[in-house]
Formats: structure tokens, C-alpha cells, sequence
């Protein structure tokens, strides 16, 4: 028996195989339908697929919580008309218990990961509202963000709006690297601050709708949160 786990927004993974639109796995998800063989099928499309010496049978079962993808429960026999119609009723009910499980794993992650978001931005926002050291303050924030998430790159951002000038803190690996003074221009920075609304993005969709949205043309990360 395999699990073929799908982890957040990424694709399909199981012992590091990448999935894409033309792999069996992809075709099971979007069928939504299990799939029973009692031989190896051909094809490049199977090319991957796991099929051990012995094997008479092989079930194909997608994991499912509402419209969801959680995964691929895959189940092979070395006997022969081994799925029987109650034998695959049985199996339904087992993926559907695999989903569920699965699923409340992932929302219990998601839980625990908002709950440390927000009392981290609680820390935050006391240290904005309580501290009257401005040079000091971008770091301060940093190192609290760190609790929750370590970013490849932090910007601590003052703006002036008399001069319209935006004094830029670049942090990484835990200290200072970089001080711009910049004018207000079309960049990711600046449109934050013009539209006065925060901007993030989780992957590539999400950065390419972000992207056309305001509009933005410069150099965008994976992923990015800008309050």
C-alpha cells in the first residue's frame, strides 16, 4: 500500500516524485474516480507507476474532503479477483477515513501556524505602540517576526509623506544588510503604500494575480506578505 500525499499548494509528492498533468496520478485526481487494473497498463503515463513482481491486481483510489485533493491511495494484490464490489466498498470507506484524517492533520497545522502568526503580530504591534526608539524599531520588529518565520529577505519600511520619501531597512540571516532612501514610484513598496492595503501572495498563481491586479512589473519572490 502507498499514500501519495498532496502538501499544501504543492504538487503531489511521494518519496520526492513530482507529479505533473500527464502523470497517472494527476489523471486519477481529476477523474475522481478509482481506478482497478489486473495488468500493468501501457503507456508513458504509467511509466512511474509502481508495480511490483507478483502483482495480479492493482487499486488506484483518490483521496478526497469535498473538493480538496488530499492524495492518492494506491493498493496492490498478488491475488487475483481480489477486488471484489464489497472489497472496493471497503476500500472507498478506507480512503474516505485516510481523507479525513489527512485533512484534520492539515487544518490542526494551519491552526497552530495562524495562532503563532497572531501572537507574533500582537508582539509586534505592542512594540510599534510602545517604543520610542525609531532607529532601533525595524530591527525589533524583525526579530519578532523570526519567531514565527525566518524570511530570506525582511523589509522594515518608514514612509514620509510630506517628503513622499520611504526609508528602506533590508534585514537577512539576522542583521541589517541595506538602507535605501527612495521616492514613491510603481514597485511593490510603493504601491503598499499608496493603496494603503496589504499584499501577499502563497505561489505562483497567487503572485501572478497580485501581479495583473495592481499592476506590478518588477522582480517578485515565491512568496511575499507586505502590511
Amino acid at each position: 500500500t502507498t499514500a501519495y500525499a498532496k502538501q499544501g499548494n504543492a504538487e503531489p509528492d511521494s518519496i520526492g516524485t513530482s507529479f505533473n498533468p500527464s502523470h497517472w496520478a494527476w489523471q486519477i485526481l481529476a477523474e475522481v474516480q478509482p481506478l482497478y487494473l489486473n495488468k500493468r497498463p501501457e503507456g508513458a503515463m504509467y511509466e512511474a507507476l509502481d508495480w511490483f513482481d507478483g502483482v495480479k491486481e492493482l487499486g488506484l483510489l483518490p483521496l478526497y474532503v469535498g473538493r480538496d485533493e488530499i492524495g492518492i491511495l494506491q493498493i496492490q494484490s498478488e491475488k487475483a479477483g481480489q477486488f471484489t464490489a464489497s472489497e472496493k466498498q471497503l476500500l472507498q470507506n478506507v480512503a474516505l477515513q485516510i481523507s479525513l484524517t489527512v485533512y484534520r492533520h492539515q487544518l490542526s497545522q494551519q491552526v497552530e501556524a495562524r495562532i503563532q502568526d497572531m501572537a507574533v503580530m500582537t508582539e509586534v504591534s505592542l512594540l510599534v505602540n510602545s517604543t520610542y526608539d525609531i532607529e532601533n524599531l525595524g530591527k525589533r520588529v524583525y526579530q519578532a517576526v523570526q519567531q514565527a518565520h525566518t524570511p530570506d529577505l525582511f523589509k522594515f519600511v518608514m514612509y514620509d509623506d510630506s517628503t513622499r520619501v520611504m526609508t528602506v531597512n533590508d534585514f537577512q540571516n539576522g542583521q541589517q544588510i541595506r538602507r535605501d532612501v527612495l521616492f514613491l514610484e510603481n514597485d511593490l513598496l510603493s504601491t503598499i503604500i499608496k493603496n494603503e492595503t496589504p499584499v501577499f501572495w502563497r505561489n505562483d498563481n497567487e503572485r501572478d494575480d497580485a501581479a495583473a491586479y495592481f499592476p506590478l512589473t518588477d522582480d517578485m519572490p515565491a512568496s511575499f506578505i507586505g502590511l
